[in-house]
């Protein structure tokens, strides 16, 4: 088999492929030992692999859980560059597996120091202010299989079987959790909905001006200079409300406009885009990052309906905001049923956990 029908890029690293393949080639049993296996196997108990049964003969059976054993740790080593939540929020990893709600207590600190004039005994204290969050945590779940069929394709060929429905497995898991991370999760199943950082309520509001052409709030239609106030003015607006305690730090836009940014120069006679004019000139915002979920994620009618643009300002720190994962990816163990022997794959979490909304911006329909 060629290196090119495993390709390296979100692929199974190659020391792990090498390991299958000579797994597969030692797997391999004689053209006497296969025609005895077979002429008995009616007489043989059904071979079991954690508990289930697959009615395949001993050389298939173990070729099989052979492969899988080998296959699992070069799916869990494989990275997936193109998602972005795990770089642009904060995960909490250390909740218990077992747990089904995650509880957590903020605490800000309540009390202002009062000058006086002489000696006062009516002196205010210093207090502190706890409010319990709580959220549901929930499974996310998919799972592979592989036939007999397939098993005796792949023992003929003397090559391992092929790893893509296990990679692809994993892959949409993750996507689904980056999913969630973003937009959250309002399915009806769900006892309460998953927050994401798109998603989020108690936050603050950026009231985008009219200054477009045609009164308009897009980007689009605004001139550099206009452009530049809104990217300056939502951060500001929550530096000031509360009094810089939160300064934002983290910028996120609707794909479409982070690259309308990136290539609509300043003004005449500069080569500078908005966008490094804008990393240049503020000390806040560190990090600006485009994502399509974002294209869909504001409102411009107040009808909540996702019908807009919408950029998002935050304070990219754990005590303001996380992602709550229980269980990273995992896989259990592999199960016979029938022809096909299967292994479920699951993860847990409970969507993003906001602490202190306030840290927090949005600006729709820009």
């Amino acid at each position: 088999m060629s290196e090119q029908e495993f390709p390296m890029s979100n692929s199974i690293p190659k020391e792990h492929l090498d390991a299958m393949r000579e797994a597969a080639r030692g797997n391999w049993p004689s053209d006497a030992e296969r025609l005895t296996w077979r002429a008995d196997a009616a007489l043989k108990p059904a071979y079991r692999i954690d508990g289930g049964s697959w009615r395949a003969d001993a050389a298939e059976s173990f070729f099989v859980a052979r492969q899988l054993e080998f296959m699992r740790p070069g799916i869990y080593a494989v990275q997936y560059p193109a998602l972005k939540a795990q770089r642009l929020i904060p995960f909490n990893t250390g909740i218990d597996t077992g747990a089904g709600q995650y509880t957590a207590t903020v605490v800000d600190q309540v009390g202002q120091v009062m000058v006086t004039a002489d000696e006062s005994d009516d002196i205010p204290m210093v207090d502190l202010k706890t409010q319990q969050v709580s959220t549901s945590l929930y499974t996310l779940s998919l799972g592979y299989q592989y036939s007999i069929q397939e098993a005796r394709a792949a023992m003929f060929a003397r090559v391992p079987l092929i790893p893509q429905k296990a990679l692809r497995c994993r892959e949409q898991l993750e996507r689904r959790l980056d999913d969630i991370a973003f937009l959250g999760d309002g399915s009806p199943a769900l006892a309460t909905p998953m927050v994401g950082l798109l998603s989020a309520s108690g936050t603050d509001t950026y009231t985008v001006p009219t200054t477009g052409s045609g009164s308009s709030t897009l980007w689009s239609a605004k001139s550099s200079d206009d452009v530049l106030l809104d990217l300056n003015g939502a951060p500001n607006q929550v530096i000031v409300n509360t009094k810089e305690i939160e300064i934002p730090n983290t910028l996120v836009l609707p794909l479409s406009l982070k690259t309308l940014i990136s290539n609509r120069r300043v003004g005449d006679g500069t080569s500078m885009t908005i966008l490094k004019y804008f990393m240049e000139n503020q000390e806040y915002v560190k990090e600006v990052e485009g994502t399509y979920k974002a294209e869909l994620a504001g409102d411009s009618d107040s009808d909540n309906d996702g019908d807009a643009t919408r950029a998002v300002w935050y304070v990219k720190d754990p005590t303001r905001l996380e992602m709550l994962v229980s269980q990273p990816f995992e896989q259990l163990p592999p199960e016979a049923r029938g022809q096909m022997v299967r292994t479920i794959c699951r993860m847990r979490t409970g969507g993003l956990a906001v602490y202190l909304p306030k840290s927090m911006i949005y600006a729709d329909n820009i």
